[in-house]
C-alpha cells in the first residue's frame, strides 16, 4: 500500500487486488480446478479484511506523523514571533 505522497494510480491497485484474491484462493483451496463465486467471493472477503488492516495501519503511521508536527507547531510559532518581536 502506498503512502501519502507515493499512491499508485488506482487501475494498479485494482490489478493487485485482483491478483491477491487469486493467490488468496489458491491458498484457501489448493486442489480445487474448478472456482465456484462463492469461493471466490470468500477469497475477496479475506483479502479485504487483510487490506483493511494493513490500511488502518497505514493511517495510524500518517496520523502518528501529523500529531508530530503539530505538536512541534506551538514551539516554532513561537520562534517566529520571538525573532519578529526582536526586530521591532
Amino acid at each position: 500500500m502506498g503512502t501519502l505522497f507515493d499512491q499508485p494510480p488506482r487501475q494498479d491497485r485494482m490489478r493487485s487486488y485482483v491478483a491477491t484474491v487469486g493467490s488468496t484462493l489458491d491458498q484457501m483451496y489448493p486442489d480445487v480446478e474448478d472456482v465456484t463465486p462463492e469461493m471466490w467471493t470468500a477469497a475477496a472477503a479475506v483479502t479485504q479484511a487483510a487490506l483493511s488492516v494493513q490500511s488502518a495501519d497505514t493511517m495510524d503511521e500518517q496520523l502518528a506523523g501529523f500529531g508530530e508536527i503539530l505538536q512541534r507547531l506551538p514551539d516554532a510559532i513561537s520562534d517566529v514571533a520571538r525573532a519578529i518581536e526582536s526586530l521591532q
